[in-house]
């Protein structure tokens, strides 16, 4: 908690009232769930092999991480009939758990009830956490898992309890094979500060991180065995691209994300695992390409290699994509070309919601993060310093700086490895972002308070 004392309790009543409340009421503007891009996702392997072939596919799929196709070729399989029914009611699952999380999350921090509502009533109401969540896209899984992962920490810091430690680590591994932006390196930081914050609870932390870590590192193992390449994506070069683009090359010319055939002699046949199906198919059988080819390993390496080589002989053109980059970030998360057959539907909503548009909107929103951060500084030396009480609990100190490092993270790994849907990147760490306005602003309250009295 942030003060000594928990001020009240959740309304267990309220928070689902309030979500019922605002799903009718976008139902009822015309937002559906969509659920086409099953069929034409890039990320997705081929719709029949996942309902034919579903453990076999994923074993040899080196263009993802693994756990969001596997969710929906589980439900291809078990529920033919019923797909969009079925994705719709876990999507809208994670939609209401997020928030039973935040709030719970933000009671545990002892953040005040007019801040904690104001948040909630902010994510609930407002459009973006709505189009995300009727999109098929792993965005919203990765919203989940992050807002999981922080209760799952806040429980154990606060409250002592070692299965929050677990929560917190399983729901980071889920990342780690969700978002390849994730990668290893991420949950391993993530095990590493606790161990030197905590010093008294090492080996509760080592147990809790151990069997996700494994789980991940034998993916990445299996990845490096099977393609030569330790990751859970194979596609960094191609993502390079969109930030430091090889032009005047002949894979630069070739273009990124093409159909395999168009790549012509600057790969060689690869003939590699010649019974598995989903590596030699050019396209889906519903004729989208599968970018899942054996092909896609080479041209993504020499992407790779001609994306490095451009930033390290025109940096000042990489640099420029990135600062470009760095204002997409901060664009409305709402403006999203996929969100648009429900973004169509409720556009002057969406600009109502956000503060101006586009450019001003990354301007405004950059400040406010800038300040809030500034904040935080400040409140740290007051917490620490010992000079003036403040009651500031610092175990909230430390949660509320590892949001900072995730939102730091996500900001910098995605705004220097790929251009072009950064603003899709900002809205996975949008519910810690709230909380952590809702902290600070509940600390300047509280200490004005005091001074009134």
């Amino acid at each position: 908690m942030f003060l000594k004392g928990d001020g009240y309790r959740v309304n267990m009543a309220v928070l689902p009232a309030l979500f019922i409340l605002s799903r009718v009421v976008y139902y009822l503007l015309g937002i559906r769930f969509d659920a086409e891009s099953i069929e034409w996702g890039y990320q997705l392997l081929d719709p029949y092999y996942l309902r034919t072939d579903l453990l076999r596919s994923i074993w040899y799929m080196h263009m993802q991480p693994p756990l969001y196709n596997l969710l929906i070729g589980l439900v291809l399989k078990f529920f033919p009939g019923h797909v969009a029914f079925v994705l719709h009611l876990i999507f809208t699952s994670c939609g209401f758990l997020i928030v039973w999380l935040m709030s719970d999350s933000m009671k545990m921090l002892g953040v005040t009830p007019k801040w904690k509502w104001g948040i909630l009533c902010y994510f609930i109401f407002a459009p973006t956490a709505v189009l995300y969540e009727h999109m098929l896209f792993y965005t919203y899984f990765t919203v989940f898992f992050l807002t999981a992962a922080f209760w799952g920490l806040i429980q154990f810091t606060h409250k002592g309890k070692t299965p929050g430690l677990m929560v917190f680590y399983s729901m980071v591994s889920a990342l780690v094979l969700t978002m390849s932006l994730f990668h290893l390196v991420f949950l391993l930081v993530l095990i590493f500060i606790p161990i030197v914050l905590f010093k008294t609870n090492r080996k509760i932390i080592l147990r809790a991180a151990v069997f996700p870590f494994i789980f991940c590192f034998l993916w990445y193992l299996k990845n490096f065995l099977l393609f030569g390449s330790f990751s859970a994506s194979a596609f960094l070069g191609m993502n390079m691209a969109r930030v430091a683009y090889p032009f005047g090359t002949a894979i630069g010319d070739a273009g990124i994300f093409q159909p395999v055939k168009n790549y012509g002699t600057l790969i060689t046949p690869d003939n590699r695992y010649p019974d598995v199906p989903v590596l030699h198919e050019n396209y889906k059988k519903n004729g989208y390409v599968s970018f899942n080819h054996l092909g896609y390993l080479q041209v993504s390496k020499k992407f790779q290699e001609e994306c490095i080589h451009v930033i390290t002989h025109e940096p000042s053109r990489y640099f420029h994509e990135v600062r470009n980059a760095f204002e997409i970030y901060f664009y409305p998360s709402s403006v999203y070309e996929f969100l648009g057959p429900n973004f169509i539907k409720i556009p002057d909503l969406v600009y109502a919601c956000s503060l101006l548009k586009d450019r001003k909107h990354a301007l405004m929103l950059s400040l406010g993060y800038v300040m809030v951060f500034c904040s935080l500084c400040y409140l740290t030396l007051k917490a620490y310093s010992g000079k003036e009480k403040w009651f500031i609990n610092k175990k909230s100190v430390v949660v509320i700086w590892m949001f900072v490092l995730v939102i730091a993270y996500i900001m910098c790994t995605g705004n220097f490895l790929e251009r072009g849907e950064n603003h899709r990147f900002r809205f996975s760490s949008t519910p810690l972002a709230l909380m952590l306005l809702a902290w600070v602003a509940t600390c300047f309250a509280q200490r004005k308070e005091k001074e009134n009295h």
